[in-house]
């Protein structure tokens, strides 16, 4: 952190007391430091000198502003002091200004380009702006210098933070032999060949690891890479193992949970997930990976409020925000779920997935125009997307089924293990009279669906062999997708689709606050359909008349009965309810 000053036949004037203020810094009496330091500028020592010295204790006392100050004041009197550019990169670096970091850091390189410290400095800026190429180059000259062994693990530590997995078993002929059998370097380049697919090396990187003694990390890889080899035994093994050994380490209860997703072992999962919480309560990631596990077990009310308490770890966490919206779809709340999507891409623009949830929600609300759009946007940052392109062509199946092929043959070429774009272009080709395609296709899509244990395909291919046409009509409108009363397949619709569609335009209405008309379009939706929640909890929100709101909730309390009831329709039957009393009050008291 400090510079000394100039030697010469002659010391400068207050050399004696800029020396005195090193002593008294390798002493750590920091403040007597500064006091000397002064007392030498005074004297007329070295400008430059004097004020990085002065800085660096001001940072040492924790006085970061002042320390800045001073080390400005250095560069000002000769902006070459490597010591003071360091410095400055190095507190900007810990506020996390980067720009201004890079900037000081990049300065410093050119004074001194064989510091490690400041090119290690100078990458991870370049891996935290994103510059990720820039960085690797500035990690491999580190290599090529054949700095210190530490230097050399934190930047393959910092490879590994970057995801950067290829550059760190590519710079395996610039690992120094020595640096080659140590265990931090073992570790980091095992992990690396496991991220890259390469399991069969990660093994034998992993076991060198724990031939030197037991490592619970290590010992959890190593079973995740069995796992991945097919021995399930054997690396469930090693993970239990590692929990016995490590519980209370971070990284084998991520590991562990990562492993018991992906064998569905759901329920397991949960318990490592409330352990690791209570160890790690501010892990965002964590509370949301616990909700995810709750979602795929279908238990989207108690997922929710994981994602919401990732969100309050880190309010900026766009999956968490989007997670809470898929939730609320699955529990058919669907305008609900809409801005927490539209919350989703405030936070990302560029996040795929949310622009596709989003698109779901405004389909299920009525604006097919607002999903067109955000359907595009799902394909613009993502071309490869199977869901949005399956999504695509489904909503073309009833208006230009040869169009929606194609969009369907896209989505499997993304994803040709996945069931259900099978399903879409077998939907497609029957509506265009293709039915021997239609019929191999959905042959493929059952094999697909039954080796996914995909029960939703599934049940969509039995109802489409039982019900032809008027199943693919059903089917696409309870995705919002059918066409509105008035189109050439109004006829062909099902009382379900008549319902929803009638739904759909009282939504639209409600948008537009046409409230009155709303109602009625709602009405005449639930004298169709009189079991859906949606379409009673649409009716207390939107009816004005006292008694035909009695009507409706008594019809909601009957459906609520009947265990068919959302939230939101709980909700809105208390609110109907309280309503219909303050009005009963106040007829009392007018009498």
């Amino acid at each position: 952190m400090k510079s000394k000053g100039e030697k010469g036949v002659e010391p400068p004037p207050g050399t004696s007391e800029f020396e005195n203020g090193l002593n008294l810094w390798d002493a750590g009496r920091i403040e007597e430091a500064l006091s000397e330091f002064n007392a030498a500028g005074k004297k007329g020592f070295r400008v430059d000198a004097i004020e990085n010295n002065l800085g660096a204790g001001f940072e040492k006392l924790g006085r970061m502003d002042e320390a800045i100050d001073h080390y400005s004041a250095a560069l000002k009197a000769n902006p070459a002091n490597f010591f003071a550019l360091k410095n400055l990169g190095e507190i900007f670096s810990s506020r996390g200004e980067w720009a201004k970091a890079k900037k000081h850091l990049t300065r410093a390189l050119k004074e001194d380009p064989g510091d490690s410290g400041t090119r290690l400095d100078y990458a991870r800026c370049l891996i935290v702006m994103g510059a990720f190429s820039k960085a690797r180059k500035e990690i491999v000259t580190l290599f090529e210098m054949k700095s210190e062994p530490g230097f050399l693990i934190e930047a393959l530590s910092m490879l590994r933070d970057a995801e950067a997995f290829d550059a760190i078993v590519n710079l395996g002929p610039l690992i120094p032999p020595a640096l080659q059998e140590s265990s931090d370097y073992l570790k980091i380049t095992g992990e690396a060949y496991l991220e890259l697919g390469m399991t069969e090396d990660a093994t034998i990187y992993f076991e060198k690891v724990l031939s030197k003694g037991s490592d619970a990390v290590t010992k959890s890889w190593l079973g995740l890479a069995e796992i991945s080899l097919g021995d399930d035994d054997r690396g469930m093994e090693l993970l239990n193992e590692s929990l016995s050994e490590g519980g209370n380490n971070l990284q084998v209860l991520r590991t562990l949970s990562f492993v018991l997703h992906g064998k569905d072992r759901l329920e397991d999962a949960l318990s490592i997930y409330e352990r690791a919480v209570a160890l790690f309560p501010e892990e965002f990631v964590l509370w949301n990976n616990w909700g995810n596990a709750l979602y795929n077990l279908h238990r989207y009310a108690e997922s929710i409020p994981k994602f919401v308490t990732a969100i309050e770890k880190n309010p900026d966490y766009e999956v968490a925000w989007n997670n809470i919206g898929n939730a609320l779809e699955k529990m058919k709340l669907f305008r609900e779920s809409l801005p927490f999507h539209q919350r989703a891409i405030e936070i990302n623009d560029e996040f795929d997935y949310a622009h596709y949830a989003a698109a779901v929600a405004l389909l299920m609300t009525g604006d097919s125009m607002g999903a067109t759009m955000e359907l595009e946007k799902s394909l613009m940052f993502n071309p490869t997307f199977p869901e949005a392109w399956d999504l695509k062509a489904r909503s073309l199946i009833a208006q230009a089924p040869e169009v929606g092929s194609a969009f369907a043959t896209r989505a499997i070429g993304t994803e040709p293990d996945a069931a259900r774009p099978w399903v879409t272009l077998a939907m497609c080709q029957m509506m265009t009279g293709m039915n021997a395609d239609a019929e191999r296709n959905l042959r493929e899509a059952s094999k697909l669906a039954s080796h996914n244990a995909d029960q939703r395909s599934l049940r969509e291919i039995q109802s489409i062999e039982e019900g032809g046409e008027a199943a693919i009509f059903k089917i696409i409108s309870s995705e919002g997708l059918s066409s509105v009363p008035g189109s050439d397949t109004e006829g062909m619709e099902s009382d379900a689709e008549r319902a929803f569609s009638l739904y759909r335009l009282g939504s639209e209405k409600m948008l537009k606050g046409k409230t009155g008309k709303s109602a009625d379009l709602y009405g005449m939706a639930f004298q169709i359909d009189d079991d859906s929640s949606a379409i009673a909890y649409a009716l207390l929100k939107s009816e004005k008349n006292k008694e035909r709101l009695k009507k409706y909730l008594d019809e909601s309390r009957r459906i609520h009965s009947s265990g068919f009831a959302t939230p939101s329709l709980t909700k809105a039957m208390e609110e109907a309810a309280h309503k219909l009393e303050a009005t009963a009050l106040d007829r009392t008291v007018k009498k």
